[in-house]
């Protein structure tokens, strides 16, 4: 490697094969864009290590990078021995049109963080991308503790804080190429990197402030949520071994805040968890798999779900029920998490009227067998507005000015699928 951000960028796009967004129902194109990359610097564009904060400099930026090396809670400034540094740069993935911006701690130039930098320090950051609005779900391996984009002066503003992790890579490790024995292999103690994609604004992206993806897995494909289905897809793959011998275990949490909740299941995060079930296929064989899922008020009110001690199998673990065809490479297990039940059908859109004097729109649909109760959702833009009712007749508040696209489901434990959407006209 010959550049430490491209070195960096390297172990990036491994670990974050999530092209589309690590946390998607949907995208649109960026060909749709005009220039995402548009007030950027041409000098700051690709793998160009952001200045800091200053009187002159104030924006494409790291405002402040601070680590708690003593692990008692008080952050210090980064970089004043000069062993330990923090840069955050921005890089454009032609084949996936997907601008983004990346950061990462480093030693002595270097990314492994041990011994200096123990496993689990937390450090924190906060970095300015001026005109360039990161979507708001993050990817990294790290642990987080807190992660958050907002709107400053024109600017927006990433901040978080997170806690290094081990992170075992193999480099050349995919799902068609030989993962039990990757051409590198590379083993850190302590690793802290992180990736934003580029995102427009949309009620479904501000519903997912906040929500966050934590892996270190060599591979990951894009998280994929069928809507229809309400299931998360999550391929993984990785060494199945480390270079001693013993198995690489990995790790998977992903957090899903209370609005992202609401706007994709149409329920509560405590009826969500217990109504969630987890399976691993791997070689045409499914298996229940045991996930732990936590609910959190702080710093965001929402719900942990957690896949710990992850194998990747290159021989016959019979206890699993899995069976590798064979001893070369590694299985790359597909994740599933799903509703427990089959959704409630789609009711038919009767009516969508409005009231322009009380800025309300009432929608009306079919009834469904098996709803306790009918959730309606008006979207204008990035905004979103919903209602309940225990009949099919719902009204939506709150709405201002403008057209806004309306549709109707059936909810039992979860919510059901959605009907057709109708145009709603406020005056």
């Amino acid at each position: 490697m010959s550049s430490p951000h491209i070195g960096s960028f390297r172990l990036v796009l491994l670990a974050a094969i999530v092209a589309l967004g690590a946390v998607g129902i949907s995208s649109k194109s960026v060909s749709a864009i005009s220039d995402p990359m548009a007030g950027i610097p041409s000098t700051l564009r690709d793998y160009q290590e952001f200045p800091r904060c200053s009187g002159d400099v104030t924006t494409f930026c790291v405002k402040s990078a601070e680590i708690d090396l003593n692990n008692d809670g008080v952050f210090e400034p980064i970089g004043t021995n000069g062993v330990i540094t923090f840069s955050a740069w921005m890089f454009s993935l032609a084949e996936w049109k997907r601008p983004s911006m990346s950061w990462e701690l480093r030693q002595n130039g270097g990314q492994e963080l041990s011994p200096a930098v123990p496993v689990g320090t937390a450090s924190t950051f906060e970095i300015n991308t001026g005109t360039f609005r990161p979507t708001p779900s993050l990817f990294t391996q790290q642990g987080v503790e807190f992660f958050d984009i907002y709107e400053e002066n024109g600017s927006w503003i990433t901040k978080a804080t997170l806690r290094t992790s081990s992170y075992v890579v193999g480099m050349n490790c995919s799902w068609s190429s030989d993962c039990d024995n990757p051409k590198d292999l590379r083993e850190y103690k302590s690793f802290g990197q992180g990736i934003l994609f580029y995102s427009e604004r949309s009620a479904l992206e501000d519903s997912k402030h906040g929500m966050w993806v934590s892996t270190d897995a060599s591979s990951t494909g894009e998280l994929q949520f069928n809507q229809s289905t309400m299931t998360w897809t999550i391929d993984l793959a990785g060494p199945a071994k480390k270079s001693d011998g013993s198995p690489n275990y990995v790790k998977y949490n992903t957090f899903l805040p209370d609005a992202f909740i609401q706007y994709a299941y149409g329920t509560t995060p405590d009826l969500l968890a217990r109504n969630l079930i987890m399976t691993r296929e791997e070689k045409d064989e499914t298996i229940a798999v045991t996930a732990t899922i936590t609910r959190v008020l702080t710093p965001k009110p929402g719900i942990i779900i957690s896949l710990p001690d992850i194998r990747f199998f290159g021989e016959v673990v019979k206890k699993t029920g899995l069976h590798a065809m064979g001893t070369s490479y590694s299985t790359s297990p597909q994740f599933k998490i799903k509703p427990k039940s089959p959704l409630l059908r789609a009711p038919a859109l009767l009516s969508a009227t409005r009231n322009n004097v009380k800025k309300t729109a009432r929608i009306i649909g079919s009834r469904v067998t098996g709803a306790s109760r009918y959730q309606a959702m008006c979207t204008k833009g990035a905004a979103a507005q919903f209602g309940t009712s225990k009949t099919p007749s719902v009204l939506v508040q709150g709405l201002t000015s403008g057209t806004w696209k309306c549709q109707i489901r059936g909810i039992s434990k979860l919510g059901g699928q959605w009907s057709k959407r109708a145009n709603v006209s406020i005056k």
